[in-house]
Order: C-alpha cells, then structure tokens, then sequence
C-alpha cells in the first residue's frame, strides 16, 4: 500500500497542494490507513495550536507590568568619558632639560571618574616604535578596598587593539604604539562603563616651547626697554 509523506499531509492540512493530489489522499484515508491517518491527526493538533496561539491575548496586568520594566530600566547607558586631571608634558621643567630631548622620557598622566581614578605611564620602548602602558585604577573614596579584576580595553577607531585585566592592587600593562587617537574602556565596580580618551604618547614638551631666537628677540626687547627707562630718570 503506497503511503503518503508527513510533508504531504502538512500540505494537505494547510490545502496547499492542487485539487487532483487533494482528492488523491482523501481516497487513501478511506482505506483505513493507520499510518497516514496518525501523520494527518498530528497536522490538525499543529494547525489548532497555532490557531489559539495567534488568538491569544496577555492579560493587561502582565502587559502593563512589562511597560514599567521596561521604562525602568531604559535604554542602556552610553559610556561616559573621564577628565584628565594631570599630564607631566604641561609641567614647567628646570631650564637645563628643557632643551634636552624628551622622546626618552616617561609621560605620567592621571585621569579621573567620580571617585576613581586611572593613573598611566608612557614608558619608551627604544627597541620598536611602541610604549609600555603602566596603569593602575584607584578608588579615592574607599583606598583600601579592592576593585577586583577589572578588564581594560585598548581600542582605537572602535578596533580593540588589546586588552588587560587589573590585578588585586588595579595594576595593569599594555603595549601601544606611537600614532593614531587611542581609547581605554573599562567597567567599573558598580556597572559603569568609562571611557579615556588618551593623549598622544609620543607628543612632547618642544611642540610647547619657544624657539631659541624667539627667546633672544624677547630678551633683547627688555634690556632695550629697560635702557630706555634709566635714560629718562637721568
């Protein structure tokens, strides 16, 4: 006895398939079956079920419950940028080292997001166009609690560059390299998501500082003015 698929009988159900294969399998059911006649019972329970499944209302209480959760939590909260609060490039530096180069020397800046802060320092690495990160995130409200691992990101343009996760003091280290607008993010106890727009690593005090001959016409202007001014008092 030919039988019929169970794909067929979920046409036949759905009365997709032509008239001619309709009557068909309408014939073979009246011969009693058993095996086609389970398939097509099985179709009928899947058709009655979706039927009630798009009738179907929640109840207002539990609709109106999920609009409050819903309102409650809000969109999720869009990182938030932390402040730099102090760069060792701005430092005034004693006359003699101004000159001297300084692509050699560390850079030591300190951010700062309510309470906490994320000290990092620009160490050179002389055999390649990198630095070493030395950071290290601190609660200034709670100094002797611990953060916990905290995973910090390196990104750039949105492209994670690397990461690292602070150990039980806040401490961390990362390798970047020398051009491009670098980013830190990391979560903070409690949830928030901070974000730190990082200074150039390798920008230096001579951008900064005037040139030589610029010093000299101002020096020379001054003895010129002062001379001036003995002059009249005589």
């Amino acid at each position: 006895m030919r039988h019929f698929s169970s794909e067929r009988w979920a046409g036949y159900v759905r009365k997709t398939l032509k008239p001619k294969d309709m009557q068909e399998m309408q014939v073979h059911l009246q011969t009693g079956c058993r095996e086609c006649e389970a398939d097509l019972a099985a179709w009928m329970h899947i058709k009655e079920m979706a039927a009630r499944e798009k009738a179907y209302q929640p109840p207002a209480a539990a609709v109106k419950m999920a609009k409050a959760a819903s309102k409650l939590h809000g969109e999720p909260a869009r990182p938030s940028i932390a402040r730099l609060l102090f760069d060792s490039f701005h430092t005034p530096v004693v006359a003699g080292v101004r000159s001297s180069p300084t692509s050699g020397q560390p850079r030591q800046v300190l951010y700062g997001f309510d309470k906490y802060r994320v000290d990092l320092r620009f160490e050179p690495n002389f055999n390649a166009d990198e630095v070493l990160l030395v950071g290290q995130v601190l609660n200034t409200a709670e100094s002797t609690e611990s953060l916990g691992p905290i995973t910090i990101a390196l990104t750039r343009g949105g492209q994670v560059l690397g990461t690292a996760r602070t150990n039980e003091f806040g401490e961390f280290q990362l390798e970047c390299d020398l051009g491009g607008r670098l980013e830190l993010q990391l979560t903070l106890p409690g949830g928030a998501t901070v974000k730190i727009p990082m200074v150039e690593p390798s920008a230096s005090h001579d951008a900064k500082e005037p040139s030589q001959p610029a010093v000299a016409k101002r020096l020379a202007s001054r003895l010129k003015a002062k001379k001036k001014s003995t002059r009249k008092k005589v």
